[in-house]
């Protein structure tokens, strides 16, 4: 009897082990979109273009914690180099796996669609991608944590 009763107390140490491992190892759970993202890349149909000289591209997006969010727009135009041209705000929210950005600033346009869903890159959850598809064209554009 002692010996069943050492085997039960085993396995349910066991089991208790078990049941209380986590779920860190899969990356979507520790991914987080709060924190400052940059663009670092582009591909066009799966073919990645150069995005060094591409002014547009060049701002830092702003999730915060509570909700808020804040994009650098650059311009450039024959008079002015590429510049920092002004900051938007407005505020972002999750649903599920995706983001709604609802954008404050007046007229401005913001270089994420109102609505996304990040794609971890090869598990890594410092950097995601996100695509769009118009007229048979198919943009990525990579985002990389700051």
């Amino acid at each position: 009897m002692k010996k069943i009763l050492a085997l039960m107390f085993v396995l349910s140490i066991g089991l208790a082990n078990n049941s209380c491992s986590s779920d860190d190892d899969d990356p979507a759970a520790q991914f987080t979109i709060v924190g400052t993202w940059k663009i670092t890349g582009k591909y066009i149909n799966n073919t990645p273009h150069d995005i060094t000289d591409d002014c547009s591209l060049k701002g830092d997006l702003k999730f915060v914690n509570g909700g808020a969010y804040v994009e650098d727009i650059w311009i450039e135009n024959e008079t002015m180099p590429c510049h920092l041209y002004e900051s938007i705000g407005g505020n972002w929210m999750k649903n599920g796996d995706s983001y709604t950005i609802v954008i404050s600033t007046p007229d401005a346009i913001s270089v994420l669609p109102e609505t996304f869903t990040p794609e971890l890159t090869a598990g890594n959850i410092n950097e995601f991608k996100i695509s769009a598809t118009s007229l048979g064209t198919t943009t990525t554009l990579v985002f990389s944590k700051q």
